[in-house]
């Protein structure tokens, strides 16, 4: 069962990601704290969510699953940032070359 919650937990925070990056110019950078308050409360809330489901009553599973929670989402969120990473430097090397055959020309 806690592999179908965390898997549910990475397509959520994959989701909010499209979000974030949807509505970029209207949240960035005024409203950078909200993202981050909300990224938390998902993961929070997905651990209580798997320890009322089925943990067990111990404060140790409980910890383990919000330290998985926050791995999880926090995994989605920097996969998404690295990959737009690249995707920058990408669009800065490719207008760096066109800039060069525009000068040699």
């Amino acid at each position: 069962m806690d592999f179908t919650l965390y898997l549910t937990l990475a397509a959520t925070v994959g989701l909010y990601a499209v979000l974030l990056h949807h509505y970029k110019e209207l949240l960035e950078p005024d409203l950078t704290w909200l993202e981050v308050v909300i990224g938390c409360a998902l993961c929070l809330g997905f651990a209580a969510w798997r320890q009322r489901l089925g943990g067990s009553s111990d404060w140790h599973d409980y910890e383990r699953g919000v330290w998985i929670a926050f791995l999880v989402g926090g995994g989605v969120i920097i996969v998404w940032q690295v990959g737009r990473f690249i995707q920058r430097q990408r669009e800065l090397q490719r207008r760096g070359s066109e800039d060069t055959t525009a000068l040699a020309e």
